[in-house]
C-alpha cells in the first residue's frame, strides 16, 4: 500500500497492490480520499498504519495491512494467510453488495 500526499503533505489517496502468487505484475488500485472522515478508507487505512508501527517494526512496509495477534502482547504480530484474509474479507464485502468468487 503507497500513500499519496500533496505538496503540503496532507495525504490525498493510497494505492494497494495485490499480487498473487504465480503472477508477475502485480494488480494497483488507486483510492481517492473521501470528504466524511468516518467512511474514508484512506483515513482509516493511514490511520490504522500510524498506530499499528509500533507492532510492524519487523515486517516491511508493504506487508503490514493484514496481521494476526496484534491485540496479545504474548505473540509478535505476523502476516496472515491468503485464505485467511479470504475468510476475513468475503461476508463484509458479500454484506456491502460485492461480487466475491
Amino acid at each position: 500500500m503507497l500513500l499519496s500526499s500533496n505538496s503540503r503533505g496532507n495525504i490525498i489517496g493510497t494505492t494497494l497492490i495485490v499480487r498473487q502468487p504465480k503472477e508477475i505484475k502485480p494488480k494497483a488500485s488507486k483510492i481517492s480520499i473521501t470528504m466524511d472522515e468516518n467512511l474514508c478508507l484512506v483515513r482509516v487505512l493511514h490511520a490504522f498504519i500510524q498506530q499499528s508501527s509500533h507492532i510492524c517494526y519487523d515486517l516491511e512496509d508493504n506487508h503490514s495491512l493484514f496481521l494476526a495477534h496484534i491485540t496479545h502482547d504474548k505473540y509478535r504480530a505476523r502476516l496472515i494467510r491468503p485464505k485467511t484474509a479470504n475468510i476475513w474479507l468475503e461476508e463484509p464485502l458479500r454484506m456491502a453488495g460485492a461480487e466475491t468468487i
